[in-house]
């Protein structure tokens, strides 16, 4: 139980450092891109819990990551779509980051009380494209099996990904375990 509540406590902490995201004005050449939660897991205390981010950089070189702001935040209660607008012909990086809680276990079970186990893995991406003016595109990280995950962009209007997207799984941009290759492939 200790273990989970700090790993909750955490994930609270932790969504207070990036800065969020202020869609450009409409009157500015752009597009909109909705984000939606890649994972149906709920929270329990004895079984599962999840949240998932997604942070934008304008600044496709910063390396560092001090230009990260918070596009769509999904915890186990809010599933709603979140939707952006964002420059159009302007490159765009795009961080997905999902944690996973699963629990392992329960030890103790008796008059000193009871313990939890939770093990945690997360799922971590990033995508690099160009926004079309008057597009609109979709991402969502989706949990394929334990620990793998696929970052997938679809351009509404082709239903396709958009020309040029690269898509890699690991990023420098969270921190943790990192799961899957590291290599670039085009987005499904």
């Amino acid at each position: 139980m200790r273990s989970f509540m700090f790993a909750a406590l955490g994930l609270i902490l932790s969504s207070g450092c990036v800065s969020r995201y202020e869609d450009v004005s409409t009157s500015q050449p752009s597009a909109t891109i909705e984000f939606s939660k890649g994972y149906t897991t709920g929270l329990s205390l004895a079984a599962t819990g999840a949240s998932q981010e997604y942070s934008f950089s304008s600044d496709i070189e910063d390396r560092s990551c001090q230009s990260l702001s918070r596009a769509a935040f999904f915890a186990y209660m809010n599933s709603e779509p979140v939707t952006r607008r964002v420059e159009a012909g302007a490159p765009l990086r795009i961080y997905a980051a999902t944690d996973f809680s699963r629990t392992t276990g329960v030890t103790g079970m008796g008059q000193e009380g009871f313990s939890v186990h939770v093990a945690r893995n997360q799922c971590l991406a990033e995508a690099v494209f160009t926004p079309e003016a008057g597009r609109a595109y979709r991402v969502v990280q989706r949990e394929q099996r334990v620990g793998v995950c696929e970052l997938e962009i679809v351009d509404t209007t082709t239903n396709a990904a958009p020309e040029g997207v690269q898509v890699t799984n690991e990023t420098g941009c969270f921190e943790g375990e990192r799961f899957g290759g590291g290599s670039p492939s085009e987005a499904k």
